[in-house]
């Protein structure tokens, strides 16, 4: 793929190698995307002459338009973009979210500094004692209308399926992300809720190159680089993976559901009313004991907080 200095220099290139002017631009893009309902060809020129960038929607429609990925167009070290906000503004964007630094368990509160987490995967000793203290922590999050058996978990994250990272600060567990490939139809039903969690079993797990999608069945994180290295974590994932179509999550707590604001998503799923403050989540100024979300692949290969993780690699 050429490199590309910006999205004037991406336009004007792939423009000319389609043999189209820009007023044929204009009509073609509008045609392709809502985004483009009123583009006009002076438009088009003060885009490829660099006077203005067209916004981060449009860029990410641009591109998809001439059937590029987005996410090795802006992660090239060629590339700038105005609109892609920088690294440090993105950092702000994830210390907001990381607004409870306490370890899983015991919640003694973090240092202020940005300290190192390390991060261990199965089948590293420390799991086995992981997948009980997510157990206990499901418990303690649900009030106990939830309870994962800590033996099933551990058979779940010693599978080829499982994109398992917990992340430890002196010693302690401080975060986790446990994430399963599931075969499509079963993925639909978790969101649906006509398959429960719980009856998730080794067949219902997906191959390398089997049709599935990921299915996050927890993820809890303190710091800011914790969260950075999930999100990386969960983006790797899907570049390795072309097989996966979607994210699925159900969401227990405000602050999964705040984090999720980075990236595009759809609700599929509203769970019963939760009469305690304590419990749950809140959606549309009502508690709910949790919210499922679907996020699609493209959806996710364009988001800032992404393009912005792999831009500072």
């Amino acid at each position: 793929m050429a490199n590309y200095k910006s999205i004037a220099d991406y336009l004007q290139q792939k423009r000319n190698q389609a043999n189209l002017t820009q007023e044929q631009l204009c009509q073609v893009l509008a045609a392709f995307s809502p985004e483009f309902s009123e583009l006009d060809a002076l438009a088009v020129s003060r885009w490829e002459r660099g006077k203005v960038e067209p916004s981060l929607n449009r860029q990410l429609e641009i591109i998809r338009y001439f059937g590029d990925e987005a996410y090795k167009i802006f992660t090239s070290s060629s590339f700038s973009s105005k609109n892609l906000p920088s690294n440090q503004a993105m950092n702000k964007v994830l210390e907001a979210r990381a607004k409870f630094k306490h370890y899983l368990g015991a919640h003694p509160y973090l240092p202020q500094s940005e300290e190192s987490f390390e991060q261990i995967t199965p089948p590293h000793p420390l799991t086995q004692y992981s997948a009980q203290h997510l157990s206990n922590y499901i418990d303690n999050l649900t009030f106990g209308y939830e309870q994962w058996d800590s033996a099933w978990l551990e058979t779940l994250q010693n599978h080829l399926a499982a994109e398992v990272s917990y992340y430890f600060y002196l010693g302690q567990l401080a975060g986790h992300c446990f994430a399963l490939k599931i075969k499509q139809p079963y993925f639909e039903k978790l969101l649906d809720k006509s398959l429960d969690e719980t009856d998730i079993c080794e067949e219902m797990l997906a191959s390398n190159n089997e049709p599935a999608s990921l299915y996050i069945y927890s993820i809890y994180t303190g710091r800011v680089n914790a969260i950075t290295q999930v999100y990386e974590n969960l983006f790797k994932a899907f570049i390795m993976n072309k097989s996966l179509s979607y994210i699925g999550i159900r969401i227990r707590r405000d602050i999964a559901f705040v984090m999720l604001e980075n990236v595009p998503h759809s609700i599929e799923a509203i769970g019963p009313p939760s009469d305690n403050r304590n419990v749950g989540i809140k959606h549309r100024g009502k508690r709910y004991q949790y919210v499922t979300c679907r996020i699609e692949r493209q959806a996710l290969f364009n988001s800032p907080v992404f393009l912005n993780i792999l831009r500072s690699d």
